[in-house]
Formats: structure tokens, C-alpha cells, sequence
């Protein structure tokens, strides 16, 4: 039994091992219990929700008054912090097992991996890597919605895997699957909104295809799987109408354009830091403060940065490509070295480094190479090597014809969380890449392995 399953314990038992070493070196550091170093990982307004929700009876992310009714964050993830606080007082058993989840997740990771490649060699390697990968250990250790949202996305893309490889037009098991398939993906999106727009992009990309290869469009499982899907968010989505006067799922879109996208723009044109181009473009709009939005009044802001982007598409354009190279090369090495608090290089960067002249250059360059800066440069290059791999796997795929429904499905999903990040700005990171650093991994990796094939193809010739 053991040996049958030693990859997937060990690829287990790795991610497993690197989160609680990290947990143990910050608990030293700061000398804490684990019950203290749970409490203090918290971020997003997430436990302050929950814990306004089990003493003031109220879903709101403010503790200090006035306490009111927030909708920027969907409930999924409140509702999970909450029952802790409820049964246990404390959040310590949600973060073990949160950590748990946290190392189950590159096993997924690998199963996804074997559905796209069929090849145990890249999907282990793809395991390992998600296992050692620095911002899924620190979100496994953060009181932050991805851990259990992503581990709910796996599930959704495993059924869909099963889905797509049924040979049957139709059948009760197809029914059962389309409809499991929208109620995790439900269950999903009411953890993080993200994917809310995901099954009518997926729905319309199924048709076509099956359209394309003169296949049954199968309409009564789409009809499900939406139905599903719809029942899932629509007790939150009646709750925001009862509320807010909205039926949406969350103010968070229009809050990111008016918070990050619209002052990462001004920052391009004025070549200003970000924090104070968003202070100026707050104050221009009458907010002087960070604003709070709701439904109530996320159109009011939203109207806002929607105005100041159509004054400066050029910028708009510019800020795009960024958040799209930052989606796919930012690394998540600097979060989980702040953890750890090894992070200190006497306040050297590599763009000052550059701006040095030779010399003081080489010389700073040895100091940065000693430093843990060195690692974030690795984790970065790294990075940027795998995006590199990754556009030509999808390349040679296209004209080698040797895509798959599964690949193509990769795909879209891969590309769908990119795009979505675009309205961040330069507040794009690793973490928003994380749902998806599966799929990236098993292109680039797989194009690697064909590589090596072919060249040991040759010598054996």
C-alpha cells in the first residue's frame, strides 16, 4: 500500500513538513503559541467579518463602530472562520486544518496534472513543485480565502475532467456530474467572486466546440449545471437585493477599479509612485480616505475610475500588458521571507544597483547576490522561465494539432484568471496566479520533457 501511493506520500509529506518548519521558525522568532501565530495571520477583513458575525450578529469587516453591512466579501470563506469562533473560541483548529488542505493541494494538483498529460514523470514533478512552491505555503498559513477556494476549483476542474472524457451524449451519470460540477464551482465563487463570470465563458466555448466537431450540444446538462450553480449564490444574491438593493455578488470589481486599476493608470502618466497617485486621484473624487464600498454605492465609484480610464487608454494599454507579465512571473518568494523575517538587505534593490555607476555596481551586485534579495531574483527568474516555456508548449501545440478538450479547457481557465487580474493594477501578484500555477507548470514542464525526449531520440539514432 505504501509503496503503491510513496510519490503522493511524499509529495504530501514535503508540503506538509515545509509549512509547519515555517510555522515553528516564526513562532520562535516572535515567541508565540500556535494559537497566537493563528491569530495573527489574518488579513482581508476576513475574521473580522466572521467573528461580527457570531458577537454582533452583523456581516460586516469593521470591529470598531459603526459596524455596517459590507458586501466586498463574499461569505463562503466568513461562514468557515466563523464556525471556529463559534464552537472553539479561536481559529488555531482552522489554521491546522487549513495547512492540511494547504498540502492536499499539490496531490490535486498532480491528479489535474496527469488528466492534461497522462505522463507520471511531469505530474510528479508538477507536485513537487506546487509542494515547495513559497506563496502556496504562505497562503496556507494566512487566514485568506485562496487555500479553501482553490481546493474547491480543483475539485470543479477534476469532475470536469471526468466529464469531458464520458464518451455517452447522455445518461443519468452526466446529469449527476454537471449538476456536482455547478454546485462546487458554487461553492467556490461564494468563497471568492472570481470565477462568478467563469461557467457562461466555459458554457459558450463548450458550444462552440461541440458545434465546431458537429457534436450535441447536450443542453439539458448546461441547463443544470447553471441551475446548480445559480441556486448555490442565489441565497447571497437576495441577501445584497434585501440589503444593498442589488442582486450582485459583490462590490469588489468596482471597488479594484477605483482602489487600484484607475490610480495605477495616473501613476503611468504622471510617473508617480502608485500610493501617491491613488491618494491624489482619492482626494480629486472627494474620498480622503480608503474608501469603504458597497453595493450601494459601488456604481458611484465605479463611475469614477471608468471615467479616468477612457482619458487615458494609452496608459490603460500599458498597465494591461504590465499586470499580465506580473501575473505570470511575479514570485511569492518576498511573502514567505517576511514571514520568516529574513527579508532585511540593508535597503539594497536591483534598480538601484543598476542605477549605480560600474564598479559601486559590481560591488553592490556581490552584496545582493549574499543577500536573501538573491532568492526573490531566483524565484523571479524562475518564474519568467516557466511563463517563457509555457507560451511556446502552447505554441508547438497549435501546430503539432495536439490539443485536447482537457488542454483547451486548461487554457481558458488559465487565461480567464489572467485577464480578471488586469483590473488590480499594480497590485497584481503570485497570489492571484495560484488557482492556476497547475496548469502553467504541466505546459512548461511537459515542453521540457519533450525536449529532453527528442534529443535522447536522436542519440539513440
Amino acid at each position: 500500500m505504501l509503496k503503491k501511493y510513496k510519490i503522493e506520500i511524499f509529495i504530501f509529506v514535503l508540503a506538509l513538513v515545509l509549512r509547519l518548519a515555517v510555522v515553528g521558525l516564526v513562532s520562535v522568532q516572535e515567541d508565540i503559541n500556535f494559537s497566537q501565530f493563528a491569530q495573527s495571520r489574518t488579513a482581508d477583513g476576513y475574521y473580522e467579518i466572521a467573528y461580527n458575525m457570531v458577537h454582533n450578529n452583523i456581516y460586516s469587516h469593521k470591529i470598531n463602530t459603526p459596524i455596517i453591512s459590507t458586501s466586498i466579501r463574499t461569505p463562503g470563506y466568513p461562514l468557515i472562520i466563523a464556525l471556529f469562533i463559534y464552537f472553539f473560541k479561536s481559529i488555531w483548529l482552522l489554521l491546522i486544518i487549513q495547512i492540511i488542505i494547504g498540502s492536499l493541494l499539490p496531490l490535486l494538483g498532480r491528479k489535474i496534472s496527469i488528466n492534461i498529460t497522462n505522463n507520471n514523470k511531469v505530474s510528479n514533478l508538477v507536485g513537487v513543485l506546487l509542494a515547495i512552491e513559497p506563496m502556496g505555503i504562505w497562503l496556507s498559513l494566512m487566514i485568506l480565502s485562496e487555500t479553501f477556494y482553490t481546493f474547491f476549483l480543483f475539485l470543479f476542474i477534476l469532475i470536469i475532467f471526468k466529464f469531458l472524457r464520458m464518451n455517452k451524449d447522455k445518461g443519468s451519470l452526466d446529469y449527476k456530474i454537471t449538476a456536482l460540477a455547478g454546485a462546487i464551482l458554487g461553492i467556490a465563487t461564494l468563497i471568492r467572486p472570481t470565477t462568478y463570470y467563469l461557467p457562461l465563458i466555459l458554457l459558450v466555448a463548450w458550444a462552440m466546440y461541440r458545434f465546431w466537431t458537429k457534436q450535441k450540444i447536450l443542453l439539458k446538462q448546461i441547463i443544470i449545471f447553471l441551475a446548480t450553480f445559480i441556486i448555490i449564490l442565489s441565497p447571497w444574491l437576495y441577501r445584497n437585493y434585501r440589503v444593498f438593493g442589488v442582486a450582485s455578488l459583490s462590490s469588489l470589481p468596482q471597488d479594484v477599479l477605483f482602489c487600484y486599476l484607475a490610480p495605477s493608470v495616473l501613476a503611468v502618466k504622471n510617473n508617480q509612485e502608485f500610493t501617491q497617485a491613488q491618494t491624489e486621484f482619492f482626494n480629486s473624487n472627494g474620498v480622503f480616505n480608503f474608501p469603504t464600498t458597497s453595493l450601494s454605492n459601488a456604481g458611484i465609484y465605479q463611475g469614477y475610475a471608468i471615467d479616468t480610464l477612457k482619458q487615458n487608454k494609452l496608459e490603460l494599454i500599458q498597465i494591461s500588458g504590465i499586470s499580465l507579465l506580473t501575473f505570470f512571473t511575479h514570485d511569492g518568494v518576498l511573502n514567505i521571507m517576511s514571514m520568516v523575517d529574513v527579508v532585511d538587505t540593508g535597503g539594497l534593490t536591483i534598480r538601484q544597483m543598476i542605477a549605480q555607476p560600474l564598479p559601486e555596481m559590481i560591488k553592490t551586485a556581490k552584496k545582493l547576490f549574499l543577500s536573501p534579495v538573491f532568492f526573490v531574483l531566483l524565484g523571479r527568474i524562475f518564474w519568467t522561465l516557466i511563463a517563457i516555456l509555457f507560451f511556446i508548449s502552447i505554441i508547438c501545440a497549435f501546430i503539432k494539432k495536439r490539443f485536447t478538450t482537457i488542454s483547451a479547457f486548461a487554457l481558458i481557465f488559465t487565461f480567464y484568471f489572467a485577464l480578471t487580474t488586469i483590473s488590480n493594477g499594480f497590485a497584481v501578484n503570485a497570489r492571484f496566479r495560484f488557482p492556476v500555477n497547475v496548469f502553467i507548470l504541466t505546459f512548461a514542464i511537459s515542453l521540457i520533457y519533450d525536449i529532453i525526449n527528442a534529443r535522447k531520440y536522436k542519440l539513440l539514432k
